[in-house]
């Protein structure tokens, strides 16, 4: 037998004499070693975790998910009681897995995920109600201390990630859509690397113009620079919003460098787009709309999540809506209601119907609103509903038909006929 390595190390710095046959040998070596010996966890060890109330969702389900994987022959049955006993009694997903016992481990995790994902917009609601109520009086006079030298600071030298205070043009579409569309024009020219320690980022948020981890695309101040610059020279004038019409007007604007003939043009550009409803008659054929393998990429094909968007109804932007071609009618949560302050237009008229599960539920009444997609403004009417659900919003069949949309769950996208040519695009949230 030949020592290798961090045993011959060890064996050298044994004192002479020491060992005189093998078999002391190997006692001593069995004794010097033993605690390096990795212990075979059993599936009985997954029912010592559970949920951690200062923990999220997300961090128990992906906590659980590592310690399965080292446990060698475990049964999907019993990682699924486990799962299920750590999560408190009270949370609504173990009352969803109370309800149907018979899922699968791998329904059991996609209904997780599901619920995770809502559990993520609840924790970051209620840190922004504490970052409201938490400042006091005296901390308020504390920071207006140094606010002026800091506003100097950040001006001479904005910071890469988060949001750049100033003036920017608004547009009818997210700038991260914005860049998804544009980014291989000639006329795009990419940004330097991020400056700073790569190690130090935050590697939950990603910004796709820089190709970095450290911050969102949307609260990219590069990104937002360059776009201005464009908008100057004319591009991307065919997505800005009416807003923006003022500001090219108002001769005291920053637009005021144009000169008139370009006022004008991206005038009649801007109001061109404003006004395109799906009420407006398509002259021309509808383009043929499809999808391609290269618009999977970046994506696992492996996947079966759901086709969630975020998507602009009336003058709100709102997040984990719910595309369900299997939906009969499109469906708003009543908080959501309250929260854009449209609840006086509910109209109170009571609907039974009937959910996927084969359970009756019961309407708060209905609303008619705009729905905002990329360059088409649609009227839709919602049921609207005060249950218990991981999206605040679905839209269904009615919507989906009334601007002629293909959806790809696979793809993760949405297509549709743009009035007057061209096809619009929204990606998943």
């Amino acid at each position: 037998m030949t020592l290798r390595g961090a045993a011959q190390d060890w064996f050298h710095t044994l004192p002479p004499a020491l060992i005189g046959n093998f078999k002391e040998f190997a006692l001593i070596f069995t004794k010097e070693y033993t605690s390096y010996k990795t212990v075979r966890k059993h599936a009985d060890h997954l029912f010592n975790l559970c949920k951690k109330p200062d923990k999220s969702l997300r961090d128990y389900l992906r906590q659980f998910k590592a310690e399965k994987a080292n446990i060698i022959g475990c049964n999907d049955q019993v990682a699924s009681s486990a799962f299920k006993k750590g999560l408190p009694t009270e949370h609504e997903l173990y009352r969803e897995l109370a309800i149907t016992p018979s899922q699968t481990l791998a329904e059991v995790f996609a209904t997780a995920k599901r619920y995770a994902l809502w559990d993520d917009d609840r924790i970051a609601a209620k840190k922004a109600c504490k970052q409201v109520d938490h400042p006091t009086k005296q901390a308020s006079q504390k920071t207006n201390k140094f606010e002026h030298k800091a506003w100097d600071k950040r001006r001479s030298r904005p910071q890469e990630g988060g949001s750049e205070t100033g003036t920017f043009t608004e547009f009818v579409i997210q700038i991260h859509q914005i860049l998804a569309q544009v980014k291989d024009k000639p006329w795009v020219r990419r940004p330097p690397p991020m400056k700073g320690n790569p190690s130090k980022r935050d590697t939950s948020k990603y910004c796709a113009f820089h190709g970095e981890h450290g911050h969102y695309t949307n609260n990219c101040n590069a990104w937002k620079r360059h776009l201005e610059e464009l908008v100057r020279k004319g591009h991307c004038t065919e997505i800005m919003a009416k807003k923006a019409i003022q500001q090219i007007e108002d001769p005291d604007s920053q637009e005021s460098e144009l000169t008139t003939k370009e006022r004008k043009r991206k005038i009649a550009q801007v109001t061109y787009v404003s006004q395109v409803t799906t009420g407006i008659p398509v002259t021309v054929d509808t383009p043929i709309i499809g999808f391609q393998k290269k618009d999977s990429i970046g994506l696992d094909l492996q996947h079966n999540d759901a086709l969630v968007i975020y998507i602009r109804i009336e003058q709100v932007e709102i997040e984990r809506v719910h595309v369900d071609e299997g939906s009969a009618a499109n469906i708003l949560q009543l908080s959501v209601v309250q929260h854009m302050g449209l609840e006086p237009k509910i109209s109170k008229l009571v609907k039974s119907f009937i959910a996927f599960n084969g359970a009756t539920s019961i309407t708060v009444g209905t609303i008619d609103l705009d729905v905002h997609s990329p360059l088409v403004v649609c009227s839709q009417t919602f049921m609207v509903i005060d249950e218990v659900s991981p999206y605040n919003e679905i839209l269904g069949r009615p919507w989906i038909s009334k601007i002629e949309a293909i959806t790809s769950a696979l793809h993760q996208k949405i297509r549709y006929p743009i009035p007057g040519g061209g096809i619009g695009q929204i990606n998943s949230d």
